[in-house]
C-alpha cells in the first residue's frame, strides 16, 4: 500500500486526570500526500494500510510489508511512548503509552508489560529483523 507514498500520521492524545496527569493515545488518522497536475500537494485520508504495518517512534518511523516479518500484523500501527523529557523527569507512572493500533476496527492492544522500575528509560527504538525468505 504505502510503497512510494509519503504518509502523515496524526496521533490524538488525551490527558488522564490522575496524580501524574499522563497522556495516552486514543486515536490515529493516516493521510498520504497526493500531488495534482499543478504539482500542488493535498492530504488524502487513508482508511487502510493494506498489508503494511507502521512503526512509529520519537526517533524513527517506517512502514514494512507485514508478511515479510513473522508475527507482524498487517494494517496496524506499532507505536512507542510519546513522552519527551524536556525539563522534568517522567512521572513515576508515566511511559505507559505504547502499543498496537488496529486500523481496521480502531482497537488498541498493549505491546508489552513494563516493569515500573524501567519507566524512566528513553522510549524504545524499533529493531526489525531481516525479512523472512519465502
Amino acid at each position: 500500500m504505502s510503497q512510494g507514498d509519503l504518509l502523515i500520521v496524526q496521533r490524538f492524545l488525551i490527558r488522564i486526570k490522575s496524580d501524574d496527569n499522563r497522556h495516552v493515545t486514543y486515536r490515529f488518522k493516516i493521510f498520504k500526500l497526493q500531488f495534482n497536475p499543478n504539482e500542488e500537494a493535498e492530504r488524502v485520508e487513508v482508511k487502510s494500510l493494506g498489508g503494511d504495518a507502521l512503526f512509529l517512534g520519537d526517533n524513527q518511523s517506517m512502514a514494512v510489508l507485514a508478511s515479510d516479518f513473522p508475527g507482524c500484523r498487517p494494517n496496524c500501527i506499532y507505536f512507542t511512548d510519546h513522552y519527551l523529557m524536556v525539563a522534568h523527569p517522567p512521572p513515576v507512572y508515566g511511559r505507559c503509552d505504547l502499543g498496537i493500533f488496529n486500523v481496521d476496527d480502531g482497537s488498541f492492544q498493549g505491546l508489552c508489560n513494563l516493569d515500573c522500575s524501567q519507566k524512566h528509560l528513553v522510549p524504545a527504538i524499533w529493531i526489525l529483523p531481516t525479512p523472512s525468505l519465502h
